[in-house]
């Protein structure tokens, strides 16, 4: 779904930041992550706002992932490193500053933007690109083919393969949720995906909902606890209906009662899949209502 808009935003080249990024990355590639804890200690050290720090640091970071094959450009919150192929990037800006908005207001207690610093954002014109950044800058790619990616880790940021502005909508509505909830680090993976999910269908109209597909494969006792633990999203076999299962699994929570799945975002934990804070606020079961989604 293509996102319209009443006015233009304001659009910036960045200018070349003054921050020196030499001393705290490998020079071997354009792609290493920086050492971000090294920085951290160093910005601790300055007397310089943490804002404007941050702000430096991303933009000596941004330039030299762009290098001579990217462009850059800012809008109000986001910094976008995108291929020249892209011929429209303030649309994609405007769609991001929109989006965040959006998200803000429909996760209240959940959805929060803290912290320092810019949000940044990697575009690659094509998959092969995008899994070339993730070996250089993280030593992996996913196991599992993905249309986008956030990373908390170090100076958060998201990325993806650009294929048109519809598609890239959808994964912006999808890893902005992501980055809109780095905030809580100790829910389940199965919360965060479910969440996000919903997200990117109500705000940018893709993920249709397959309940066909999804009452078609059936958890067992065995595979139900990887989908509580995370491990069934990177499960070839399991990906897809792990995603299915989260969604239906938020989207229920919340047609009990919105206030409450708040609480229970908050306190979920990763030990145990969320199950006690199911329990304590919505006295259910999660694999029982993950079976009782699948029969009904």
């Amino acid at each position: 779904m293509m996102f319209s808009f009443k006015r233009r935003k304001k659009h910036l080249e960045p200018a070349r930041s003054s921050f020196d990024l030499s001393a705290f990355v490998s020079p071997t590639s354009n792609y290493a992550q920086p050492d971000w804890a090294k920085i951290s200690a160093y910005q601790q050290q300055t007397d310089e706002d943490p804002v404007q720090f941050w702000n430096a640091v991303a933009h000596a970071w941004t330039q030299r992932v762009a290098s001579d094959t990217h462009k850059t450009l800012q809008s109000e919150n986001f910094l976008l490193v995108y291929p020249k192929t892209v011929s429209k990037p303030g649309m994609l800006l405007d769609y991001s500053e929109a989006t965040r908005q959006r998200i803000l207001r429909r996760l209240p207690g959940i959805a929060l933007d803290e912290g320092h610093g810019i949000w940044v954002i990697f575009v690659f014109d094509n998959a092969d690109l995008y899994d070339q950044y993730q070996e250089a800058a993280y030593g992996r790619a996913s196991a599992i083919p993905s249309s986008g990616l956030f990373v908390n880790d170090g100076y958060g940021h998201f990325l993806f393969p650009y294929l048109d502005q519809g598609f890239s909508e959808g994964v912006v509505a999808h890893e902005l949720t992501h980055a809109l909830m780095s905030h809580l680090p100790q829910a389940p993976l199965w919360v965060h995906e479910g969440v996000a999910v919903n997200m990117e269908h109500d705000l940018a109209g893709s993920a249709p909902l397959e309940y066909d597909k999804f009452r078609q494969s059936q958890w067992t006792k065995a595979t139900i606890k990887k989908l509580f633990n995370g491990k069934a999203f990177q499960d070839v076999k399991l990906s897809e209906h792990a995603y299915l299962t989260a969604r239906l699994l938020v989207m229920s929570l919340v047609k009990l009662d919105y206030n409450r799945f708040t609480g229970f975002v908050q306190e979920a934990r990763q030990e145990d899949g969320g199950f006690a804070a199911a329990r304590k606020w919505f006295d259910v079961d999660l694999s029982e209502m993950a079976d009782h989604l699948a029969h009904s």
